[in-house]
């Protein structure tokens, strides 16, 4: 997205990156966006000393939410933004990045899911008026220099899993807050399409659950392919699981239809590996001109 794609744009206050792989490379910010939905990694390009980031130094930013493709907030994402107040990473975080959230006066309530390992140093310099930081992982993530030391402990309450309250009140800068237990277990589940089998179909169900949750996994595809089974054998979709775990679950499809060429016999041979109910196949013969090659 390149620079000044978004520089006129005075009225907008609803942004949503939407769900998907790979990376979104920003050349220039977007200035006037309230309300921020992020589908998928991105970086910026376009750092200079007084815009260090596609988002950061915006004057009207207040919620930010990511999708279960984001995995790393990178340094300086949301640096001195005096409005935002409400920030809920998903369970697939893993990294926030240096300065990430350094200056954001207004903010009030941020919540992390259970993948989170580290936090870049000054990540929430400045960041006073914080009252509720959620945390899910079991584990304190490992934090840089001064990455918690300005939030008011006095005032902000850490909510962590039950069972991770000991570790939490032993660990640099978190031992500091006040710690409510208060938090189900929580796992991630991860629901993708076998590598093998990309562009056959998509999936859904990733997500972060409770312990014990109900989740619902499915696969969808077109009529040129069909589902075949999940990476554990079973066959079921949609399929509904109990989480009492952490989860990765691959789907595999196959192509409904298998050609193969006989370039010696000049011929062509289809098999069709199953029928979709309310598809009409109709068989087509074809006088050969030319030799068939093995492509």
């Amino acid at each position: 997205i390149g620079m000044g794609a978004f520089q006129t744009c005075l009225s907008l206050e609803e942004l949503s990156l939407e769900d998907g792989k790979g990376i979104i490379k920003f050349g220039g910010n977007i200035p006037n966006v309230k309300n921020l939905y992020i589908g998928r990694n991105f970086t910026y390009t376009g750092y200079n000393e007084n815009r260090k980031s596609v988002f950061s130094e915006n004057d009207n930013l207040e919620k930010v939410v990511t999708s279960m493709s984001v995995i790393n907030i990178p340094d300086y994402a949301f640096y001195n933004c005096k409005k935002l107040k409400d920030v809920y990473l998903s369970d697939a975080v893993c990294t926030i990045g240096k300065y990430a959230f350094s200056g954001d006066l207004a903010l009030a309530s941020f919540e992390v899911g259970v993948s989170v390992k580290n936090i870049g140093a000054e990540a929430f310099s400045d960041c006073s008026g914080l009252l509720n930081f959620v945390s899910h992982s079991t584990i304190p993530a490992e934090v840089g220099t001064e990455a918690l030391d300005d939030i008011n402990k006095l005032e902000c309450t850490l909510h962590v899993p039950q069972v991770a309250e000991i570790d939490y009140k032993k660990a640099d800068q978190w031992k500091d807050f006040w710690i409510e237990n208060d938090l189900p277990l929580r796992h991630k589940v991860i629901v993708s399409v076998d590598p093998k089998c990309e562009g056959m179909g998509t999936v859904s169900g990733s997500n972060g659950y409770n312990n014990g949750d109900i989740a619902t996994l499915e696969a969808n595809t077109d009529e040129w392919h069909r589902f075949v089974e999940w990476s554990d054998g079973n066959k079921e979709n949609p399929r509904t699981l109990t989480i009492t775990d952490s989860l990765i679950i691959f789907a595999k499809f196959e192509y409904i239809y298998n050609i193969s060429s006989q370039p010696s016999e000049n011929s062509i041979s289809v098999s069709l590996n199953d029928s979709v109910p309310g598809v009409e196949y109709k068989w087509y013969s074809l006088d050969l001109k030319e030799d068939i090659t093995s492509d």
